[in-house]
């Protein structure tokens, strides 16, 4: 194993990238929406994301699928791509409801009901520092979108 370190001029533009990119999804799916339907399209974009993922992993020479032939693997792999697809769906219908800003901003909320979750259902315990840094979040993301709540709610 080859020990792992940071190089912020790479690393730098390419989170900018992501960043624009995931910036650009609800817009192009909104257009995408008057012409192909929810399922059609979240199915397109599951099977396009999984073929370039079994691309990638097949060039690649040194990754072990042993663990692929435990029944219990293979049914999370399952759960999981059944629920990342279910999610897809939901949003794209969800798109045809309201605004890619209001979209956006809800896309936005995932990982903080992530974090929600496995404090009040999993009890996972928090220092004060992770306590401040999960308000923070909420509060750039409040900051962020405060002129879209009215998109969400109203």
């Amino acid at each position: 194993m080859r020990a792992s370190r940071s190089n912020w001029r790479i690393g730098l533009p390419l989170a900018v990238l992501t960043s624009m990119l995931w910036a650009i999804v609800p817009p192009v799916m909104k257009g995408l929406l008057t012409h192909i339907d929810p399922m059609t399209l979240a199915w397109c974009r599951q099977i396009g994301c999984g073929l370039l993922m079994l691309a990638y992993f097949l060039l690649r020479r040194n990754i072990s699928w042993a663990a692929l032939r435990e029944r219990s693997v293979l049914i999370l792999v399952a759960v999981c791509a059944v629920g990342i697809t279910v999610n897809a769906v939901l949003l794209f219908v969800g798109l045809q409801y309201v605004t890619p800003n209001a979209t956006q901003a809800l896309w936005q909320l995932g990982p903080v009901l992530v974090l929600l979750g496995s404090v009040l259902i999993f009890k996972e315990s928090f220092t004060r520092q992770q306590w401040f840094g999960a308000a923070v979040v909420i509060g750039g993301l409040l900051i962020f979108f405060h002129d879209h709540i009215r998109d969400i709610f109203g």
